[in-house]
C-alpha cells in the first residue's frame, strides 16, 4: 500500500562552503552514538584525504553478474503496469504523497506474489595493486535512485572515488549497476509488478551470496563482507541486514534515517516525469516505466547543496542521473524491518542538509535525526551515526565528499573489517 508505506513507512527510504569551516559530528562516548558535540576539521589537501597507499593504488574489471532470484513482491490493482503517458505519472505522484489513503484502499490489497527471475547485473570488481590488508573484507556497495555504480567511482576528480579511497587503504571493492541502470539489464515493462523493491533485495543478497560462496567475485570467496549504501541502496542493504544478516560483517548506511515526513517534499520536488522524454540525459532508449527527475535544478534540490559542490561536480551529477520506476517507490515499505539478529557493527552517515531524511536539517532536533537508525540495530556491536557539514542528500559530488570516504574508510579499519 503505498499511501500506507509512506505514511507508516518504519524507514523512510526513497531512494542518489569549504572545508576549512567544516564541521564532523564526534562520537559520543561510551555507545559510538553521535554526540551532538561539532568540532572543526581544517581543510585537507586532496592527497591527504586517502590512504597510505595512494589513489592510483587500484585495478579494476568489469563483471557481468547473473542473479537469479525468487522476491516476493507486492501486489498492485487498478494500475497502468507500463504507465502509458505522462500524465497517468505526474496524476499518480500527486495521489500518493498527497491523498494517500484513497490511493492505498484503491490500489495495494496487501497480497504478494512471486518473482522468479534472472537479472544480468553489471558490476565492477576493483583491488588494491598492492598492500592488500591480510583478511580483509569485502566492501559491497549498492548506490541510490538517481545514480548507478559511477556513484561509488565519481569521475570528478580522483579523491571523489570511494573505490579508490578503499584501495588506498588496501581494500578491495564491489560495485555495481542496479537493475535498470547503467549496463544493467533493464526491463522494459512491470513498473509496478517487477521493478520494485523486494525484486532488488533480492538481487543484492544473490550478489552477497555468490561473493561469500562462490568464485566469482575477483576469482576466490570473500569470507568477510561489508554492505555499504546510499538512500535506496541503504534500504537494500538494512534489508539484508534483517532478512540475511550472516550474509553481512558489517554495514554503512549513508544518506539514510528512520524519518519519514520529509518523504512527498523529496518525491514532488524532484517533478519525475518518463526519463526518455527529458532531452538532456541519456535515457532515451528506456522504456516509459523509468522516470527521472524533469530539470538540473529538481535534482540539485533533492541532492545537492549548490553552496558545498563545484559547478562541474552538480552538472556530472545531472549528466549521469539514472531512472527509477513508481514500482521502486511504492513498494519500500515492504522491505523495512529491525534486523534485531544483526550483530556486527553499524556506521549511519548523512549530509547534513539532507533533504529526503532530515528535512535539510538533520541536527534540527537531539539527539539528531539519523541517531533514530539504533533502534533497528538492538544487538549491533557498535552503532556509530556522524553528520557531514555543508552537504546534502547526493554525498559525493560535494567538496565534502572525499572526506565522507575517508570517515567510512577509518570505521570500517577501527573496527577490525
Amino acid at each position: 500500500m503505498l499511501a500506507r508505506s509512506l505514511a507508516l513507512l518504519p524507514l523512510a527510504w526513497t531512494l542518489g562552503a569549504s572545508l576549512a569551516n567544516a564541521a564532523v559530528i564526534a562520537p559520543g562516548p561510551g555507545n559510538g552514538t553521535s554526540s551532538g558535540e561539532a568540532i572543526s576539521t581544517p581543510e585537507l589537501t586532496d592527497a591527504s584525504k586517502a590512504g597510505p597507499l595512494g589513489l592510483d593504488n587500484i585495478n579494476c574489471q568489469d563483471l557481468t553478474i547473473n542473479a537469479k532470484i525468487s522476491a516476493q513482491n507486492v501486489d498492485f490493482i487498478n494500475v497502468d503496469d507500463n504507465y502509458s503517458n505522462a500524465s497517468y505519472v505526474t496524476d499518480t505522484l500527486l495521489a500518493f504523497t498527497q491523498r494517500q489513503k484513497n490511493w492505498t484502499a484503491a490500489h495495494m490489497p496487501g497480497t504478494k506474489h512471486t518473482n522468479n527471475a534472472t537479472y544480468r547485473i553489471a558490476a565492477h570488481y576493483c583491488e588494491p595493486k598492492r598492500g592488500a590488508v591480510a583478511n580483509s573484507s569485502l566492501l559491497v556497495a549498492t548506490h541510490g535512485i538517481g545514480f548507478d555504480s559511477s556513484y561509488w567511482n565519481y569521475s570528478y576528480k580522483k579523491s571523489y572515488s570511494f573505490v579508490r579511497h578503499a584501495a588506498s587503504h588496501g581494500y578491495s571493492s564491489l560495485i555495481y549497476d542496479r537493475l535498470g541502470t547503467g549496463e544493467s539489464e533493464t526491463p522494459s515493462k512491470g513498473g509496478f509488478s517487477t521493478v520494485q523493491a523486494p525484486t532488488e533485495v533480492a538481487i543484492l543478497t544473490q550478489i552477497l551470496t555468490q561473493a561469500k560462496n562462490s568464485n566469482n567475485i575477483g576469482g576466490k570467496k570473500h569470507a568477510r563482507i561489508v554492505a555499504i549504501g546510499h538512500s535506496y541502496g541503504s534500504a537494500q542493504s538494512q534489508a539484508v541486514t534483517a532478512t540475511s544478516p550472516d550474509l553481512i560483517d558489517g554495514v554503512v548506511l549513508t544518506g539514510f534515517s528512520t524519518a519519514t515526513q520529509f518523504t512527498a517534499t523529496f518525491i514532488l520536488s524532484g517533478a519525475y516525469t518518463q526519463a526518455n522524454s527529458v532531452s538532456e540525459l541519456s535515457l532515451k532508449d528506456k522504456s516509459g516505466i523509468w522516470l527521472a527527475s524533469a530539470s538540473k535544478v529538481s535534482n540539485v534540490q533533492n541532492f545537492i547543496d549548490p553552496s558545498n559542490a563545484d559547478s562541474a561536480s552538480i552538472d556530472l551529477a545531472r549528466k549521469t542521473e539514472q531512472p527509477v520506476t513508481l514500482g521502486a517507490y511504492a513498494s519500500l515499505a515492504s522491505i523495512a524491518a529491525p534486523a534485531s539478529n544483526f550483530t556486527k557493527p553499524v556506521l549511519v552517515l548523512n549530509g547534513d542538509h539532507d533533504l529526503p531524511f532530515c528535512g535539510a536539517d538533520c541536527q534540527s532536533q537531539s539527539p539528531a535525526i539519523p541517531d533514530g537508525v539504533k533502534m533497528l540495530y538492538p544487538a549491533a556491536s557498535n552503532f556509530t551515526s556522524e553528520i557531514i557539514p555543508l552537504t546534502g542528500h547526493g554525498i559525493v559530488p560535494h567538496r565534502t565528499g572525499p572526506e565522507s570516504h575517508e570517515i567510512t574508510l577509518q570505521w570500517i579499519i577501527d573496527n577490525k573489517l
